[in-house]
């Protein structure tokens, strides 16, 4: 008999939605979408940005720490037990809703690893898919992102550090192994699941009757996303480009090195007590005598 393992999605709050989902942006990281989730804000769209909105919602007091969510699903999903007696069951609609509903639009990871859950959960969203020329996101993933996750040095520092840094990189973790089928550095099988993807959601949007698709590319700008999603294009307000020209790296540095000072904080603090202690028992501060 099955037994399903307890979730922390069943802990988790229900918000009662006071406006429609209106737009899913179900494309990976690299291809865009960090430039489009700024322009969807810019257009008033309520935006969950993925990734880095996580992050800075959870950081800024803003919202909770949603990143052991996305890996409670991405394991249900992505790494099924073999053991039947301990299985995570997969998120459903309602789950979704439950991290989703104060936002109008969402983008990105770790969204677009559940592309028939967010088609299912938002019959009515419009869809946008973002495209890039495999080569260049292959490219892109190798040099920026595929990096930024796999450093070595995350082995040790992110049990130490041990709070939203380490739940965030490792969802990240979660989501670049998931899409890679755990080959995050072989580019052409990046190449060849990012074809796949594009296509298992052009056929899942195919398949439900008046879903709107867009195939959207970055360098298209406001016009198509306009006329799309029936907004006017915003004046003399030129099109966000952002995680570009190495941005994206440095972000990453940051992070890691964001990470590296919280765990010399917190080694440096149990090494200041050892210390003391061993001074003030060197001084006779500390009796010796146990019985």
């Amino acid at each position: 008999m099955t037994t399903r393992r307890p979730r922390l999605i069943d802990t988790f709050p229900s918000t009662p939605r006071t406006q429609p989902m209106e737009v899913l942006v179900l494309s990976p990281a690299r291809t865009g979408t960090t430039s489009i989730e700024a322009a969807l804000g810019i257009l008033g769209f309520k935006v969950y940005r993925g990734m880095k909105h996580a992050y800075l919602e959870a950081a800024r007091g803003k919202g909770p720490n949603t990143y052991p969510l996305w890996s409670e699903a991405l394991d249900a999903a992505y790494q099924p037990s073999n053991n039947t007696s301990n299985t995570l069951a997969p998120y459903s609609p309602t789950d979704l809703e439950k991290i989703l509903s104060p936002y109008t639009a969402a983008s990105g990871w770790p969204l677009s690893l559940f592309p028939q859950l967010a088609l299912e959960a938002y019959p009515t969203a419009k869809v946008i898919l973002m495209s890039r020329p495999p080569t260049s996101f292959s490219a892109s993933m190798t040099r920026a992102l595929s990096p930024r996750l796999t450093w070595w040095s995350w082995n040790w520092i992110l049990p130490l550090e041990g709070g939203l840094i380490r739940d965030c990189i490792r969802c990240g973790q979660r989501c670049l192994n998931a899409f890679s089928g755990g080959k995050p550095w072989d580019r052409a099988v990046l190449e060849e699941k990012y074809a796949a993807h594009n296509e298992s959601v052009t056929s899942l949007c195919k398949a439900q009757p008046g879903r709107e698709l867009l195939v959207f590319e970055a360098t298209q700008a406001w016009g198509p996303l306009c006329e799309f999603l029936g907004v006017d294009v915003p004046k003399d307000t030129p099109w966000p480009r952002e995680a570009v020209g190495g941005a994206f790296e440095k972000q990453g540095r940051m992070f890691w090195m964001m990470a590296l000072a919280k765990v010399i904080v917190k080694v440096g603090a149990v090494a200041a007590v050892v210390g003391a202690g061993v001074w003030a028992w060197r001084n006779g501060y500390i009796p010796v005598h146990l019985g």
